[in-house]
């Protein structure tokens, strides 16, 4: 799913992803602990809690970055056009 956001976000956004890198590595390496993969080490209790309240908190200032550079895309692409 992250994937497909990812994609998203480069086809609306292009250049501009690079506002939201490091918000989407967070999630990334986020998403990687909280689900690791077979042979992986499960976080305790504790941990996925503060995990998961940390990724809330990036995915609400990710949202607010995402819509303004779209707003900016947009209007990039209407000075082009």
């Amino acid at each position: 799913m992250l994937e497909r956001l990812e994609g998203l976000i480069d086809a609306e956004l292009g250049p501009l992803r690079v506002g939201v890198e490091p918000l989407l590595a967070e999630l990334r390496q986020g998403v990687a602990a909280l689900h690791p993969g077979p042979g992986g080490q499960q976080l305790s209790p504790q941990r996925q809690q503060e995990l998961r309240t940390r990724l809330d908190q990036v995915l609400d200032t990710l949202e607010d970055i995402l819509e303004a550079l779209q707003r900016a895309a947009r209007a990039r692409r209407q000075g082009e056009g």
